[in-house]
């Protein structure tokens, strides 16, 4: 059987399928069996706004708490592997032996919503262990200097 994949909007309760002269033809084509659907809602991939917040503030202070608490520097990129490893698995269960693995996720094949509840769950993990607070996206934070000599 030929595979097809495409994509479609559902528009007042009714699915329209791009790309539907060529889904017909494989049906016509193809003998009777079971298939396989998903209809799933897609959101578009990680945005750079997402990008740019999670590596140049997430990243970042988990490298400061790691610092702080472990006496190790991890860079921008053991620090970007720690982080999926420990809060961006998804479960991966071997069918012959029911074995659960976690598989780590791709960024980069995230979309916006898989993107933030991966940010949250960083958030919330640097708030509950550390006690460090990881500004939201778009939030005005406070800058405190120890040299009362500087002015704005």
């Amino acid at each position: 059987m030929k595979v097809i994949k495409t994509f479609g909007n559902i528009r007042n309760g009714k699915l329209h399928i791009d790309k539907l002269k060529q889904v017909n033809e494989v049906i016509s084509a193809t003998e009777d069996c079971q298939v396989k659907m998903v209809i799933s809602k897609l959101y578009g991939k990680m945005s750079d706004k997402q990008r740019g917040y999670y590596f140049g503030v997430i990243v970042s202070i988990w490298q400061d708490i790691m610092l702080a608490n472990e006496y190790r520097h991890y860079n921008k990129d053991e620090m970007h592997e720690f982080l999926k490893l420990n809060f961006n698995t998804e479960d991966f269960i071997c069918e012959n032996s029911g074995l659960v693995l976690k598989q780590v996720k791709s960024i980069t094949k995230s979309s916006t919503v898989d993107q933030e509840i991966y940010h949250k769950k960083c958030r919330d993990a640097a708030y509950d262990n550390f006690g460090v607070e990881i500004p939201l996206p778009e939030k005005q934070t406070e800058l405190k200097f120890k040299n009362k000599d500087i002015v704005d």
